[in-house]
This record gives structure tokens, C-alpha cells and sequence, in this order.
């Protein structure tokens, strides 16, 4: 307990360093999504690129974690979604996303490298390429399956879906690390170092715009729901991941990475999808809040039990 809370604390009082830099008006809502940007479009990817790069690929690739984890996603997603059928449409989606969109990248990452070092990072980054596509394909659907209408607009979003991932500047990262690990050759030092400066600077920074990007203005109102929905996302979610993991006979790190990572609280791209697609963006927000302030206690939780 002791030592997961010396792993935990650390990380929660730079998200708390953010809420005070916000509050003090020394970060402002712009700057908070500048920093994010940065740490989305160039920090991140790079560090991902030059942790994946540095390490020989069936070292971190696991094609039945990643059925795995895709399946207890589907599963997850589905099962809420049904059972919030009684509610507003525009309520639906938003709930089924949360319980089982994880903050990966801005709060999993961290955690894991705090926990196992850079050593974890290789099999961390083959989560997040396929939970980047994963968690932008059902959000979408569960996001447009209540309205069951198809306009020119759904068409757009759908489009502009499959684009982002395309693009996407984590998985351009990730692929360009098995690129590199695939040649067998390394980086020029001039080039290394240089990548890791910058890609240093993603896991602080990364914690601090989750600070500073916390509005919980619509967490009293939705408090209910939140917690629900929280409780399925940070406990259930990753149990059915870690039991079925555990069934197909794995152990040690090919169990706690990934159980780590998707252990984390919804992501803020929920709410962004939430907003994009007409649906409950005072529920989507409330749920990122409230499923990062009941992560203190899950995150604790489960690196006691991982180990």
C-alpha cells in the first residue's frame, strides 16, 4: 500500500499543481489546451517513438491481449449502452462511452512509467495504437447509434473519424517506433537526445493540462450518474481485462500494463465527443471529472493488487 502510494501520490499532486496554476489565472483555458495540444501532437509521439523504437517489437506485441482488450471494450461498451436505453437519447452514448473510454496517454502512461519504468513503455505503447483506433470507432457508434438517422452530417463526423485516426499523431508516432525497431539499427545520438528532450516533457506536462483542464461545474448536478458510470469504468472494465488476461495464462508485466493503462479515467476526448455529435456534454464532463477524482483511490487499488 505504501509503496503503490508513493507511485500514486506524486502524479496527483502535479494534476493538483495544474488545478492551482488554473485557478490562480497563471494558465488560462487557452493555454491549458495549447499545453495539451503539445503534448498530443509532438511530446507524446515522440516519446512513444524512441521508447518503441529502442526495443525489439515481440518484446512488447501481443495479439491476444489486444483481441483481449478490443473484445472487453465491445463487451463493456454494449452491455451499458443497453442498459441506459431508458434514458434521453442524447444521454445514451455518453454514458456507454464512458465506462469504457481510458485517459491512456495523459494518465495511463504516466502511471506505468512511474510503476515499471521505461522498460513497460514499449508494451504500454502497443495498447494505446490500438485503443486510439478502438475507443474513436465505438465512440462514434455509440454516439450515433441513438439517433438512428443517417444525414449528410453523420456522414461528415464518420469521415471525419476514420481521418483523424489516419492521422492521428500518436499512432503516426508509435508506427514510425515499430519502423525504426523493424530496420534494427539506431538513431543518430544527435537525434536520440534530442527526441528524448522533448519527449521527457510529455508525462509532466501531460498530468498538468489534466489539471488545468478540470471543470467540474456540471459534476453536482450529475453526480449519480458519474459515480455509476465512474465505478464501471476504473473497478469493472479493467477486472474483466485483468480476469481474462489471467485466464489465457499471463503474467507479470503482459497483465499489469495493460491493466494499468485502461484502469485510468475517461478520457477528455469523451467529452469532445460528446460535444461534436449533439450529446449530454454536462454528463460527458462530469463523468472525465468524476472518474479522475475517484481514480486516487482506484489507482491505488489496483497497483496493490497488480503488484
Amino acid at each position: 500500500m505504501l509503496t503503490a502510494l508513493g507511485i500514486i501520490t506524486p502524479i496527483f499532486l502535479v494534476i493538483g499543481l495544474g488545478v492551482f496554476l488554473r485557478r490562480c489565472g497563471f494558465v488560462s483555458a487557452e493555454g491549458a489546451a495549447t499545453l495539451s495540444s503539445f503534448v498530443f501532437r509532438v511530446a507524446a509521439p515522440l516519446f512513444l517513438l524512441r521508447s518503441v523504437g529502442a526495443r525489439p517489437l515481440d518484446q512488447s506485441a501481443h495479439l491476444g491481449t489486444m483481441a483481449v482488450i478490443v473484445v472487453a471494450s465491445v463487451v463493456t461498451a454494449v452491455v451499458t449502452y443497453l442498459l441506459a436505453r431508458g434514458q434521453p437519447r442524447d444521454r445514451v452514448g455518453v454514458l456507454a462511452q464512458g465506462a469504457f473510454r481510458s485517459n491512456t496517454v495523459f494518465f495511463g502512461l504516466p502511471v506505468v512509467t512511474q510503476a515499471y519504468g521505461d522498460a513497460a513503455v514499449g508494451r504500454a505503447a502497443v495498447v494505446i495504437g490500438t485503443m486510439v483506433v478502438t475507443y474513436n470507432l465505438l465512440g462514434a457508434l455509440v454516439l450515433a447509434l441513438p439517433r438512428r438517422r443517417i444525414s449528410a452530417r453523420s456522414w461528415e463526423l464518420w469521415r471525419d473519424t476514420f481521418s483523424e485516426m489516419v492521422r492521428n499523431p500518436l499512432v503516426l508516432g508509435i508506427l514510425g517506433g515499430v519502423a525504426l525497431a523493424a530496420s534494427g539499427r539506431a538513431l543518430p545520438e544527435v537525434f536520440d537526445r534530442s527526441l528524448e528532450m522533448v519527449g521527457r516533457t510529455a508525462l509532466p506536462l501531460a498530468l498538468l493540462s489534466i489539471g488545468a483542464a478540470l471543470d467540474p461545474r456540471h459534476l453536482p448536478h450529475e453526480w449519480r450518474p458519474a459515480l455509476t458510470i465512474s465505478l464501471v469504468k476504473l473497478v469493472l472494465y479493467p477486472a474483466i481485462i485483468w480476469w481474462a488476461l489471467v485466464a489465457m495464462g499471463l503474467e507479470g508485466e503482459a497483465v499489469r500494463v495493460p491493466v494499468v493503462l485502461l484502469s485510468s479515467p475517461c478520457a477528455v476526448m469523451a467529452y469532445i465527443m460528446a460535444r461534436e455529435m449533439n450529446g449530454d456534454e454536462g454528463l460527458a464532463s462530469a463523468i472525465v471529472i468524476g472518474s479522475t477524482l475517484l481514480s486516487i483511490i482506484t489507482s491505488v487499488g489496483w497497483l496493490v493488487v497488480l503488484g
